[in-house]
């Protein structure tokens, strides 16, 4: 069988997704053509002085059209065994005019805007942001760029949709009817024995991580913020809380002001203003004892409602997985089984914040075994998972 030729495409905005999918097809039997932004490959970071052996990158500059720059590179694009779209939440109309001979595959990180109507899944909320949004979003894209229309369209010429979590494929075969032989379960992360379990900075604070922009929408930091004043009060280790995440928006720079409050000599806090570099980032959470995803289930994306853990699945999940972290985690948020064995459940503030003591002091999240919690995330699995996928689809 001759070389399988694979196209990922990115042009919206997961350079972590597309740094972790190269990661796993790197140096292995495929051929892989990357087709992105010269933005999104920057921030991607790896790569950037030489390429694996097996990857050909075309990079579209800022001063080029997507649709220009697509129909350049067609030829080599529609030469592909499979493309697989890393993701698409823009420019339907001009993929779905496109005539692609290849295996299309599509990564779903928000089901309800894919699969659901509207009708079920729009919510206003009246708030002058929100009402403003909206407003924006049905003028712009619902009827000026009619993409309900051509996203529609474009998925028809889909052979399979990819989702990150087996209870996200399962929730949307039961949900929204989709054909068990078009859905398959590809994940996003992966763990490798090349990553660092035990801190290496000098100091004894127990540090505390939330990774992700600071976002009122996904994230619930007020319980954050209720449940370490609660535990400031009672306990005697000295903590360190990292807001791992871009705080700049006016709600993030609230939530910086009410933590900086609480600084004493048993609390310190950090946040960051700005996008954090990826060697930053992998830093600190190497240096971290334990993550908390303070994750909210109700979400939104543009104009749709989705539920995390069910039509949606949280970036810091695959923190958890990537960096071999032990976390708390929302209790509601509904977990694949293996990942069960690295978290711990909490309810409401109270119960968080008896966590945060209980972790910080007993330190009892160091007897968890990651390389049986999460074998079946191991790269080398991950690898021969996918590579067994994609053969299937042939």
């Amino acid at each position: 069988m001759s070389q399988i030729k694979i196209s990922i495409i990115e042009f919206d905005y997961h350079a972590e997704v597309l740094r972790d999918f190269c990661r796993i097809t790197e140096n292995t039997d495929f051929l892989v053509r990357i087709f992105t932004t010269e933005k999104i490959w920057s921030a991607v970071g790896n790569y950037q002085e030489k390429l694996p052996a097996n990857f050909q990158l075309f990079q579209k500059t800022k001063g080029k059209s997507l649709s220009r720059f697509i129909y350049c590179n067609y030829k080599e694009l529609n030469s592909s065994d499979v493309i697989i779209f890393n993701t698409i939440a823009s420019n339907f109309r001009l993929f779905s005019r496109l005539k692609l001979d290849p295996v299309l595959v599509v990564r779903i990180h928000n089901a309800n805007a894919y699969f659901n109507k509207l009708l079920k899944t729009y919510k206003p909320i009246f708030t002058p942001f929100f009402v403003c949004k909206d407003l924006s979003h049905f003028l712009r894209k619902t009827i000026g760029e009619l993409d309900w229309y051509y996203r529609k369209k474009f998925l028809h010429k889909v052979h399979y949709f990819a989702f990150p979590s087996k209870l996200i494929l399962q929730h949307a075969i039961d949900t929204f009817h989709i054909q068990k032989t078009k859905a398959v379960y590809l994940p996003l992360s992966y763990t490798s024995t090349e990553m660092k379990k035990t801190k290496t900075l000098e100091n004894t604070n127990t540090t505390v991580i939330v990774t992700g922009r600071v976002d009122r929408r996904v994230r619930d930091y007020m319980i954050l913020y209720k449940s370490f004043k609660l535990a400031l009060s009672k306990n005697n280790k000295p903590i360190r809380l990292v807001l791992l995440g871009k705080s700049n928006s006016v709600y993030g720079k609230k939530i910086v002001k009410l933590f900086k409050a609480l600084e004493s000599d048993k609390f310190s806090f950090i946040s960051f203003p700005n996008y954090i570099e990826q060697d930053l980032f992998k830093n600190y959470i190497d240096n971290s004892d334990f993550l908390i995803l303070p994750i909210k289930i109700d979400a939104r994306y543009t104009i749709y409602n989705e539920k995390y853990g069910y039509t949606k699945m949280s970036g810091s999940i695959n923190d958890l997985i990537k960096y071999q972290k032990p976390g708390l985690i929302n209790a509601e948020y509904p977990l694949d089984d293996d990942l069960k064995f690295i978290t711990e459940p909490y309810k409401d503030e109270k119960e968080l914040a008896d966590k945060i003591i209980a972790w910080s002091e007993s330190e009892k999240y160091k007897s968890i075994n990651f390389k049986d919690a999460l074998k079946n995330y191991q790269l080398s699995k991950i690898q021969a998972y996918f590579k067994k996928t994609i053969k299937s689809m042939l």
